[in-house]
């Protein structure tokens, strides 16, 4: 969804769209209360939402290589997440002895991670 708009933010005359929604607080949020499009986004990223919040977030965002980076963040975090996961539940990396045959999760709870 964020690669459409940034794909959309590369034609002619969308930055200086851009340029008029971030004149001020108030043209950004009526910019915004008008377009679905920019509510969606706003609701379903929040970095996004933060992003959204002030002007100057808003023409950070608008910068088309921005906008699909943040649209990378969620999955890119949660393969992160997985991958520490699985080094962590799947083998005793640490090399700590939980005394016996103890699995991940148990070595987690343990561990009170």
């Amino acid at each position: 969804q964020l690669n459409l708009a940034a794909e959309a933010l590369e034609q002619p005359g969308a930055q200086e769209e851009v340029a008029a929604m971030c004149a001020s607080d108030e043209a950004l949020q009526e910019a915004i209360d008008k377009d679905p499009k920019l509510q969606d986004m706003r609701d379903s990223n929040p970095i996004a939402a933060e992003l959204m919040k002030d002007p100057e977030g808003m023409k950070i965002l608008m910068d088309p290589d921005n906008l699909r980076a943040v649209g990378e963040i969620p999955s890119a975090m949660e393969a992160d997440f997985m991958s520490s996961m699985g080094a962590d539940v799947n083998a005793n990396s640490a090399g700590i002895d939980f005394g016996g045959d103890v699995g991940g999760a148990a070595a987690a709870e343990a561990l009170d991670i």
